[in-house]
């Protein structure tokens, strides 16, 4: 008899008690625990199981189609999450492994994302301008103006802001986000001042996101931090501007477990799973970027 992974709640003892959407959300664990089951509800059943019933003319040309038609888990194919999580280790300091990884259909999906999961009713946001117009039109789509506040650096010839212009806004209510390097202004936030502020937020349990998809290595920035041991910093990556992928909606979130379940779970494949099709692409990419 064959058992399907997306069985009723009270077939499994540790699901008794939690709704079908749950069960759902885990569908990918729930296979993983029961090595028995075959899978049947997510996509296409996998090859091996017509093995026996296709020509070797018809097994050929599948391979080589590089057959792509299963769903993946929401979080993303966790070979890929492994490969990218190893690329992180290696050029951050850090250990990083797949739960720290989420993949998403863009940079900026990842970011409206992150807003739609940590936004409560008494959540302020704080930004520093200039920003990247388009992260904060999510915000502005999300929250009202009276919940946004607006850090203009004293130094308007860098725009660099300084700890003590952030710091009386590092409060639990609130989320921060910035681009770093800056857009538009292509300026690195310096090591010690990203430091400080990740140390306060951390500190003081506010949200710091941190979009890094405009930073492509070819300054004298080195020595990333992942900062992963913070359970308040999300740090958003893009395929397409970090591994010149251009028109590639890839991206990736680098974050603590708790938060990448959180995010996996609220996001919905209405969204746009992020391709299954460019999963073995990245995986050489970002094993052997030369």
């Amino acid at each position: 008899m064959l058992n399907s992974a997306l069985m009723k709640a009270e077939q499994v003892p540790h699901l008794q008690g939690r709704d079908i959407r749950n069960l759902f959300l885990n569908y990918w664990e729930e296979l993983e625990r029961n090595p028995g089951c075959i899978d049947l509800g997510m996509g296409m059943p996998p090859l091996s199981m017509f093995e026996n019933l296709l020509s070797a003319s018809s097994k050929s040309a599948i391979t080589s189609s590089n057959w792509r038609v299963e769903y993946q888990h929401q979080a993303g194919d966790k070979k890929l999450r492994k490969a990218i999580a190893q690329f992180e280790e290696t050029n951050a300091k850090g250990i990083c492994t797949a739960e720290n990884i989420m993949m998403t259909s863009g940079a900026l999906r990842a970011f409206s994302l992150v807003l739609e999961c940590l936004v409560q009713e008494d959540t302020k946001i704080v930004e520093i301008v200039p920003t990247y117009p388009l992260s904060a039109g999510q915000v502005r789509m999300i929250v009202s103006n009276e919940r946004i506040t607006t850090v203009v650096p004293k130094d308007t010839d860098t725009f660099q802001f300084s700890f003590d212009e952030l710091a009386p806004h590092i409060r639990p209510s609130s989320i921060i986000y910035l681009t770093n390097p800056n857009n538009p202004t292509g300026k690195y936030i310096t090591s010690d001042l990203l430091e400080k502020v990740v140390e306060a937020c951390t500190r003081n349990g506010a949200y710091l996101v941190i979009d890094q998809a405009s930073d492509i290595p070819l300054s004298d920035v080195i020595g990333d931090v992942s900062f992963l041991s913070s359970p308040y910093v999300i740090r958003i990556r893009s395929l397409a501007k970090n591994y010149l992928l251009a028109g590639l909606r890839l991206g990736y979130i680098v974050a603590h477990p708790h938060l990448i379940e959180l995010f996996s779970k609220s996001f919905s494949f209405s969204d746009g799973n992020a391709p299954c099709a460019a999963n073995d692409a990245v995986i050489d990419y970002v094993s052997d970027p030369k």
